[in-house]
């Protein structure tokens, strides 16, 4: 009985780390920037016997020049109700100093307990250009990859 009430006390809410760099296609880091990972519903996981409200959003930052990041968050196999996903956000300046976004989806799982950042399921992608960024309106764009050169 003491082992299961000691086992209760120490048990916390599950998280993953989600690491790995993002890269620029040739290879370099991103300049800088920031990844926000938001709920598509509000959710909550056990922590113990207890039920705990999950944050809806989480930011983290892009380490400048190298790209690296490392960040926890509650997988969506631990979220009740079930079928939550994460929105994430990217908001980067790459070396060149143009600014761009896009969003993937991403559903998390319990295992493995460390998530490359590249095999972070996303079954659906948006891209668009950040605010910063020039656009033509009219002209047709010959890639619609965030970092493709202006045309």
């Amino acid at each position: 009985m003491t082992s299961i009430i000691l086992a209760l006390y120490l048990s916390a809410v599950p998280t993953v780390t989600v690491a790995g760099k993002v890269l620029t296609p040739d290879g370099v880091g991103v300049a800088k920037g920031t990844i926000t990972c938001r709920l598509t519903v509000p959710g909550s996981a056990l922590d113990g016997a207890v039920m705990q409200r999950v944050a809806s959003e989480a930011t983290t930052t892009i380490t400048p020049s190298t790209g690296a990041v490392s960040f926890a968050l509650v997988p969506n196999d631990a979220i009740v109700p079930t079928g939550s996903r994460y929105t994430c956000t990217y908001r980067v300046t790459i070396p060149n100093g143009r600014a761009v976004q896009w969003a993937e989806q991403w559903q998390l799982t319990s295992s493995p307990a460390t998530q490359d950042i590249g095999s972070a399921p996303a079954p659906t992608c948006t891209m668009r250009p950040s605010i910063d960024s020039p656009v033509r309106l009219g002209a047709r764009s010959r890639s619609s990859h965030p970092f493709s050169a202006p045309h």
